[in-house]
């Protein structure tokens, strides 16, 4: 029964398991909405969400880091030629650029996969409530474009960790989102 769930719990990687042969980078060039709408898990209800947070944006100072969750556009250029140039727009003026390199990022099968490097996190209760946690988090994002023209995204992420007296926890994410193309016009 354990291993039915932990199976369950966790999610193939499809990078991994392509043959050889079968590998190529999409061409994800084009203009998309930096808004989109993004579900979590299978789960049927529907959010809000930024293309900035499936993005590896390193960390830009406070004033740049407001202009990334404001941008209303993000252009690719590559991906399919071992580069890869993403551009962050905020009212037609770009506000954030990040070039990769073919060894920064991976792909499968028409996807490509950006991996974010994982972070160790901690926490402490109050007095009151003597809770102490640590662990890693880490994640990878897969991008590819749709029939649509539109940029499709999953965003896999683990954390794993302590709490207290040795328990081990860990816990698995997975949140998908979908962008228009800008030509299509952004809200």
């Amino acid at each position: 029964m354990a291993a039915a769930l932990l199976a369950a719990c966790s999610a193939p990687n499809p990078v991994e398991r392509v043959a050889a042969a079968d590998v190529r980078c999409p061409d994800l060039g084009g203009s998309y909405c930096a808004r989109g709408r993004q579900h979590a898990g299978g789960a049927d209800a529907l959010e809000d969400s930024h293309l900035a947070w499936f993005l590896p944006l390193g960390e830009p100072d406070e004033e740049t880091n407001r202009k990334i969750w404001a941008a209303d556009r993000v252009d690719f250029v590559g991906g399919h030629d071992g580069q890869l140039q993403v551009t962050l727009f905020g009212k037609g003026q770009p506000v954030y650029a990040v070039s990769l390199a073919a060894g920064q990022f991976r792909c499968g099968t028409d996807t490509l996969l950006l991996d974010h490097a994982g972070e160790m996190w901690g926490a402490a209760g109050s007095p009151l409530l003597p809770i102490v946690a640590a662990g890693w988090s880490d994640a990878n994002n897969l991008l590819w474009k749709a029939a649509d023209g539109g940029l499709r995204v999953r965003k896999q992420r683990r954390n794993a960790g302590t709490v207290m007296l040795a328990i081990p926890v860990r816990i698995d994410e997975d949140f998908q989102a979908k962008f228009r193309p800008a030509a299509d016009g952004c809200d």
